[in-house]
């Protein structure tokens, strides 16, 4: 640009300077020499204006274009850098809220099935042992209860002296009464013990004796 403003000057020089020259040769003599300092002020003036022109110009243009190079560059790293920041928080804050959301779900999901699986076979586990503990401990007792009945039994008097004191023996069993006779009382006491049965004595033999299977 400094160059076609040299060039451009060194035109206009070169026209006023020819112009100068056809003025002084048409005007002979002192009439030529009149004119002369108006020749030199409309010279400065027309090259003065010229030089303003052409500056004026030049600088517009060049002011111009650098001004669009200089802002268009200044806009585009302004908004690279704004669209990337902005780009770059808003995919932050999407990125982590869909994050937090999908993993909040996917947690409660699986939180929630392997609790369930969890607890269900705890539960199980739990139940069958305690069942099985509860149910073994009641077994062995019942067992060791009833084996000690059966096995063990009343504790009755089976050695009764050899004396006969007849007496009769009466007991109300299947919604009847049944009457035997025993040769004491001790032997009463004794077939008492045996059957669990509550007995009542009289002394003497029965009036009216049961069967013999009934007294058995």
């Amino acid at each position: 640009m400094k160059l076609v403003t040299v060039v451009l000057l060194f035109v206009v020089v070169l026209y006023v300077a020819a112009s100068v020259n056809a003025q002084a040769t048409r005007s002979p003599g002192t009439a030529a020499a009149g004119p002369r300092p108006t020749t030199r002020r409309t010279t400065r003036r027309t090259t003065v204006r010229t030089t303003r022109r052409t500056t004026g110009r030049t600088t517009r243009r060049t002011t111009g274009r650098t001004t669009r190079r200089t802002t268009g560059r200044t806009t585009r790293r302004t908004t690279g850098r704004t669209t990337r920041r902005t780009t770059g928080r808003t995919t932050r804050r999407t990125t982590g809220r869909t994050t937090r959301r999908t993993t909040g779900r996917t947690t409660r999901r699986t939180t929630g099935r392997t609790t369930r699986r969890t607890t269900g076979r705890t539960t199980r586990r739990t139940t069958g042992r305690t069942t099985r503990r509860t149910t073994g401990r009641t077994t062995r007792r019942t067992t060791r209860r009833t084996t000690r009945r059966t096995t063990t039994g009343p504790s009755c008097n089976d050695n009764c002296p050899p004396d006969f004191q007849p007496v009769c023996g009466t007991v109300f069993r299947e919604g009847r009464f049944i009457n035997c006779n025993f040769s004491n009382q001790c032997n009463l006491d004794n077939h008492s013990c045996r059957r669990r049965e509550v007995w009542i004595s009289r002394s003497g033999n029965c009036a009216q004796k049961s069967s013999n299977r009934d007294c058995a």
